[in-house]
């Protein structure tokens, strides 16, 4: 069992580290992105969403050129499960859906890991006592930040079991979890605080000084086509918690059905409704890189 005070000086952010000798210190890191999710946990846009949920792969594996056609030859043969040589919109989405639950079965199992690591003992409360006085007043200010969130995994007010570590770590398995993800997004953009968000609200550009016009134009536009086509479902203007959650849940199935139509609206090239190989490879770059999730790599501030 993992307790409160335990916790939250290893789970932070940032990453922090055990005050052991250099070859015993663990980092562990509550992380800000969460494969297969189209948000990561500070509101920002998954960049690499899409290469995530079709090629079941992140950023760096798809980032060099000749890795991308390999991958979709990967892809192809996978989501063909007729072997036409053809892949329809149900098999791509199927594969989609596929590709989605693996990196929320990868995301369980690197949880269930850095558990054993942190839980070393078997108590919980090995180094709380031993090494609180080794952390600094920008990491004590982290731990405040935290608390909240482990008081919302911590259904039970005992400390962490594994369980309920596994949600505090990766909230797209915990419904409870899932929803203090949404309405923490919520409160960040929020301005004028009438419980939803407007189109500009989602759109606003980033915090602190602009660093490209150029690039914060192309930012609020794509954030302003993600309101729009995914997040405001009744058309209204407005998104409620209901939708945002919606939204950031990996399993819901709009998400695979909203990137089917993309693709096929990039590679599908003779419009016939299914994507040939030859299609897919002719449109390696723009299947890897473009789409809804293309706003610019920017970093992820706490928000």
């Amino acid at each position: 069992m993992l307790y409160p005070t335990y916790i939250l000086i290893f789970l932070l952010c940032s990453g922090i580290i055990f005050a052991h000798p250099p070859a015993e210190r663990i980092e562990i890191i509550r992380p800000d992105h969460l494969e297969g999710l189209p948000l990561e946990r500070d509101g920002n846009l998954n960049k690499d969403f899409r290469k995530e949920v079709v090629f079941g792969k992140g950023q760096d594996e798809v980032s060099k050129p000749e890795n991308i056609e390999e991958m979709i030859r990967e892809m192809f043969k996978k989501a063909d499960k007729d072997s036409n040589e053809k892949i329809t919109k149900e098999e791509l989405k199927a594969q989609i859906i596929e590709n989605t639950n693996k990196h929320l079965e990868d995301g369980k199992k690197e949880a269930e890991e850095s558990f054993q690591e942190v839980d070393s003992d078997g108590d919980g409360m090995h180094a709380a006592e031993h090494n609180e006085h080794a952390f600094d007043g920008d990491t004590r200010r982290m731990i405040d930040e935290e608390k909240q969130s482990f008081s919302e995994a911590d259904a039970d007010d005992n400390g962490l079991d594994q369980i309920e570590w596994l949600g505090f770590q990766h909230p797209e398995f915990s419904k409870v979890m899932l929803k203090e993800m949404a309405e923490d997004i919520m409160r960040t953009l929020d301005d004028n605080r009438d419980g939803m968000l407007s189109r500009s609200e989602f759109a606003k550009e980033p915090f602190g000084e602009p660093i490209d016009k150029e690039m914060d134009i192309a930012y609020k536009k794509q954030r302003e086509k993600e309101f729009d086509t995914e997040i405001d479902v009744d058309k209204d203007g407005f998104a409620t918690l209901e939708e945002l959650l919606n939204y950031v849940n990996p399993k819901n199935e709009r998400h695979a059905v909203q990137e089917v139509t993309e693709i096929l609206d990039i590679a599908d090239t003779n419009k016939d409704g299914e994507l040939s190989l030859a299609e897919m490879l002719n449109n390696s770059q723009a299947l890897a890189d473009s789409g809804f999730v293309k706003a610019q790599k920017k970093l992820h501030d706490d928000l």
